[in-house]
């Protein structure tokens, strides 16, 4: 499961054909990581938490390109009507050790929903890893732990006339 954050790096490099800020490594770096995991087939999964998020967002051109890479790239998950009490007093125990009431609310839907949850909140990470019960990592984390091999072919091929086809900074050959 992903955050808006990482949608929007998607977003950035899918839609805008945005390179990375050289200004920011580190940032660059996940923004990277993100676009490889989508291009070599990693299922990014998002939650109603990240969803109902990008839906409030304030500019109408911006929330039409992150609902529509959602509709296009994204598989949606949701908490089943019978886990809905579970979820809250899941975020609720979550509480007590993080003060961010909605990073406690999408850890505890990604432990009902999905395998891992993929996000740059640093804070969050450091306040709930050891307590989630499911691997909680960066985009950077995640490929460098499937250890995709140098030269291997992305799953996904981009349009012709997408701008990432004339850029490298997300090739892995």
């Amino acid at each position: 499961m992903v955050d808006s954050q990482i949608v929007d790096y998607l977003i950035a490099a899918v839609y805008g054909g945005e390179q990375p800020s050289a200004a920011d490594a580190e940032l660059a770096a996940e923004q990277t990581a993100t676009l490889r995991l989508y291009l070599w087939g990693e299922q990014l999964v998002i939650g109603c938490v990240a969803s109902r998020e990008i839906r409030r967002t304030a500019s109408e051109t911006q929330r039409e390109r992150l609902q529509g890479l959602i509709n296009q790239f994204l598989d949606e998950v949701w908490i089943q009507a019978s886990e809905v009490r579970l979820w809250h007093k899941r975020a609720r125990d979550l509480r007590r050790h993080h003060r961010g009431r909605r990073d406690c609310l999408i850890v505890a839907e990604a432990e009902l929903t999905a395998r891992r949850f993929l996000t740059n909140d640093r804070r969050a990470i450091g306040a709930l890893r050891a307590l989630a019960r499911i691997p909680m990592m960066t985009p950077v984390a995640r490929w460098n732990e499937l250890a995709v091999q140098r030269g291997t072919p992305p799953r996904l091929s981009l349009h012709p006339t997408n701008p990432l086809v004339r850029m490298d900074f997300w090739r892995w050959d």
